[in-house]
């Protein structure tokens, strides 16, 4: 079980950072009272799919995760939405309790760039084409 629950350490913990990212969002929007509350409780309902489907995967003979990578597409599609609506529209509406546009850009590019090496990782584990599966195949 070792080697097999490592191909999937990077998605297990980068999913747990994602989640407490967008509580956190979500709890502050919370306070403001405002509709754009969804976008992180989205997040962290997606978080929660996807922490489940990697759950079932490290006991099962399954590899592909295709809820996560649904999850981390739309999830990514979305945060870019909201980096590039930052600088149009200021910081106010998305995050009102930050006190830059700029201080606002930093932790969306950052959620964005986990997004993709998360997507990037799914691919290969699905392709068997990450270096743990070669260490796995040697132990069985």
């Amino acid at each position: 079980m070792g080697a097999r629950s490592s191909r999937y350490l990077l998605i297990r913990y980068g999913g747990a950072v994602l989640f407490f990212l967008d509580l956190f969002w979500a709890m502050l929007l919370g306070f403001y009272r405002t509709p754009l509350l969804l976008l992180p409780v989205a997040g962290v309902a997606g978080n929660i799919v996807s922490a489940m489907e990697v759950t079932a995967a490290l006991d099962g003979t399954r590899e592909r995760l295709p809820k996560t990578k649904v999850v981390l597409e739309a999830s990514g599609v979305c945060m870019l939405l909201v980096a590039l609506l930052i600088p149009l529209v200021g910081n106010e509406p998305l995050f009102p309790f930050l006190s830059s546009s700029l201080v606002a850009e930093v932790p969306c590019i950052g959620a964005l760039l986990l997004r993709v090496l998360l997507l990037h990782r799914a691919n290969q584990i699905s392709a068997r084409s990450d270096r743990k599966y070669q260490t796995y195949r040697k132990m069985l």
